[in-house]
Protein backbone atom coordinates (compact mmCIF):
# COMPACT_ATOMS: atom_id res chain seq x y z
CA UNK A 1 0.00 0.00 0.00
CA UNK A 2 3.20 2.45 0.08
CA UNK A 3 3.22 4.93 -2.48
CA UNK A 4 2.15 8.28 -3.25
CA UNK A 5 -1.21 9.53 -5.16
CA UNK A 6 -0.07 8.71 -8.69
CA UNK A 7 -1.77 11.64 -10.76
CA UNK A 8 -4.85 13.55 -11.06
CA UNK A 9 -6.77 10.38 -11.66
CA UNK A 10 -5.18 9.70 -8.20
CA UNK A 11 -5.05 6.20 -6.08
CA UNK A 12 -8.22 4.13 -6.69
CA UNK A 13 -10.96 4.18 -4.64
CA UNK A 14 -10.66 0.78 -2.74
CA UNK A 15 -6.98 2.31 -1.39
CA UNK A 16 -8.93 5.90 -0.20
CA UNK A 17 -11.23 2.90 1.70
CA UNK A 18 -8.37 1.15 2.59
CA UNK A 19 -7.39 3.52 4.21
CA UNK A 20 -10.35 5.25 6.10
CA UNK A 21 -11.28 1.47 7.20
CA UNK A 22 -7.48 1.60 8.75
CA UNK A 23 -8.11 4.77 10.29
CA UNK A 24 -11.50 4.33 11.72
CA UNK A 25 -10.16 0.26 12.98
CA UNK A 26 -7.34 1.59 14.59
CA UNK A 27 -10.18 4.01 16.95
CA UNK A 28 -12.22 0.73 17.86
CA UNK A 29 -9.02 -0.80 19.72
CA UNK A 30 -8.99 0.13 23.23
CA UNK A 31 -4.92 0.05 23.04
CA UNK A 32 -4.41 4.01 24.04
CA UNK A 33 -3.93 7.01 22.15
CA UNK A 34 -0.47 6.36 21.56
CA UNK A 35 -1.21 3.19 19.61
CA UNK A 36 -4.13 4.77 18.01
CA UNK A 37 -1.51 7.75 16.59
CA UNK A 38 1.19 5.91 15.93
CA UNK A 39 -1.29 2.81 13.70
CA UNK A 40 -2.86 6.11 11.78
CA UNK A 41 0.25 7.83 11.07
CA UNK A 42 1.82 4.48 9.64
CA UNK A 43 -1.36 3.91 7.78
CA UNK A 44 -1.34 7.92 6.42
CA UNK A 45 2.75 8.00 5.80
CA UNK A 46 2.30 4.87 3.36
CA UNK A 47 -0.92 6.39 1.41
CA UNK A 48 0.44 9.79 1.43
CA UNK A 49 4.20 9.22 1.16
CA UNK A 50 5.10 12.54 2.64
CA UNK A 51 8.27 12.78 4.67
CA UNK A 52 7.12 13.60 7.57
CA UNK A 53 3.53 13.70 9.63
CA UNK A 54 2.39 15.63 12.23
CA UNK A 55 -0.76 14.75 14.60
CA UNK A 56 -2.11 16.73 17.10
CA UNK A 57 -5.05 15.64 19.22
CA UNK A 58 -7.43 17.49 21.51
CA UNK A 59 -7.19 15.75 25.03
CA UNK A 60 -9.75 17.85 26.79
CA UNK A 61 -10.77 21.81 26.64
CA UNK A 62 -7.40 22.85 27.40
CA UNK A 63 -4.92 21.15 25.36
CA UNK A 64 -3.63 18.56 23.23
CA UNK A 65 -0.85 15.87 22.58
CA UNK A 66 1.46 15.73 19.54
CA UNK A 67 3.25 13.37 17.72
CA UNK A 68 5.75 13.45 14.93
CA UNK A 69 5.94 10.57 12.77
CA UNK A 70 9.13 10.42 9.96
CA UNK A 71 7.97 8.23 7.39
CA UNK A 72 11.38 7.33 6.31
CA UNK A 73 12.42 5.41 9.58
CA UNK A 74 9.15 5.27 10.46
CA UNK A 75 10.02 6.52 13.98
CA UNK A 76 7.27 8.02 15.98
CA UNK A 77 8.27 10.74 18.65
CA UNK A 78 6.31 12.33 21.37
CA UNK A 79 6.50 16.09 21.10
CA UNK A 80 4.48 16.56 24.05
CA UNK A 81 1.14 18.51 25.32
CA UNK A 82 0.71 22.11 24.47
CA UNK A 83 -2.52 24.74 24.72
CA UNK A 84 -5.13 24.21 21.85
CA UNK A 85 -4.77 27.26 19.48
CA UNK A 86 -6.31 28.32 16.17
CA UNK A 87 -2.94 26.72 14.26
CA UNK A 88 -1.00 23.89 14.63
CA UNK A 89 2.03 24.77 17.72
CA UNK A 90 5.51 26.14 17.17
CA UNK A 91 6.51 22.48 17.68
CA UNK A 92 5.58 21.35 14.68
CA UNK A 93 8.07 23.42 12.13
CA UNK A 94 9.21 20.88 10.71
CA UNK A 95 12.71 22.81 9.48
CA UNK A 96 14.40 24.12 6.75
CA UNK A 97 14.43 20.50 4.79
CA UNK A 98 10.59 21.02 4.63
CA UNK A 99 9.32 22.18 1.25
CA UNK A 100 6.37 21.56 1.16
CA UNK A 101 3.61 21.45 4.13
CA UNK A 102 -0.13 21.06 4.80
CA UNK A 103 -2.20 21.66 7.64
CA UNK A 104 -5.41 20.32 7.74
CA UNK A 105 -7.80 20.87 10.76
CA UNK A 106 -9.90 17.67 12.55
CA UNK A 107 -13.06 18.03 12.98
CA UNK A 108 -16.33 15.84 13.71
CA UNK A 109 -19.27 17.77 13.46
CA UNK A 110 -18.51 21.22 15.71
CA UNK A 111 -15.70 19.36 17.47
CA UNK A 112 -12.36 20.52 16.89
CA UNK A 113 -10.24 17.53 17.20
CA UNK A 114 -6.63 18.66 16.74
CA UNK A 115 -4.58 18.99 13.43
CA UNK A 116 -3.13 17.05 10.70
CA UNK A 117 0.09 18.57 9.21
CA UNK A 118 1.72 16.69 6.53
CA UNK A 119 5.53 17.23 5.21
CA UNK A 120 7.59 16.65 2.04
CA UNK A 121 11.01 17.69 0.73
CA UNK A 122 9.49 17.93 -2.65
CA UNK A 123 8.86 21.43 -3.71
CA UNK A 124 4.95 21.36 -4.65
CA UNK A 125 4.49 18.15 -3.52
CA UNK A 126 0.47 18.98 -2.84
CA UNK A 127 -0.97 19.64 -5.72
CA UNK A 128 -4.89 20.87 -6.26
CA UNK A 129 -5.97 16.78 -6.30
CA UNK A 130 -3.47 15.64 -3.60
CA UNK A 131 -4.76 18.74 -0.94
CA UNK A 132 -8.33 17.99 -2.16
CA UNK A 133 -8.00 13.81 -1.40
CA UNK A 134 -6.17 14.87 1.90
CA UNK A 135 -8.59 17.04 3.45
CA UNK A 136 -11.15 14.60 2.69
CA UNK A 137 -8.83 12.08 4.59
CA UNK A 138 -9.00 14.86 7.61
CA UNK A 139 -12.30 14.28 7.80
CA UNK A 140 -11.98 10.70 8.60
CA UNK A 141 -9.61 10.89 10.87
CA UNK A 142 -11.82 13.37 12.69
CA UNK A 143 -13.94 10.95 12.58
CA UNK A 144 -11.40 8.99 14.16
CA UNK A 145 -10.22 10.88 17.03
CA UNK A 146 -13.56 11.70 18.55
CA UNK A 147 -14.65 7.98 18.27
CA UNK A 148 -11.35 7.41 19.79
CA UNK A 149 -11.94 9.68 22.15
CA UNK A 150 -15.54 8.23 23.21
CA UNK A 151 -13.88 4.57 23.39
CA UNK A 152 -11.28 5.74 25.78
CA UNK A 153 -13.63 7.81 28.02
CA UNK A 154 -16.05 4.25 28.29
CA UNK A 155 -13.01 2.01 29.02
CA UNK A 156 -11.93 4.41 32.04
CA UNK A 157 -16.25 4.62 32.92
CA UNK A 158 -15.88 0.84 32.94
CA UNK A 159 -12.88 0.50 35.40
CA UNK A 160 -14.68 2.68 37.31
CA UNK A 161 -17.82 0.81 38.12
CA UNK A 162 -16.04 -2.22 37.80
CA UNK A 163 -14.32 -0.98 41.08
CA UNK A 164 -17.50 0.47 42.63
CA UNK A 165 -19.42 -3.10 42.28
CA UNK A 166 -16.28 -4.67 43.82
Amino acid sequence: RSGSLSSAGGRPARDYRWLSHQLLSAASRADGIREFVRDCLRNLGAFTACDRLLLWVRQDAHGGAGWAFDHGSGALAYLGTQPMATEPPESFDGGSAVESRLQLPLRFGSEEGGWLVLESREREFFTVTKRELYADIALTLGAAVAYQRVQAAQHERVKELSCLYQ
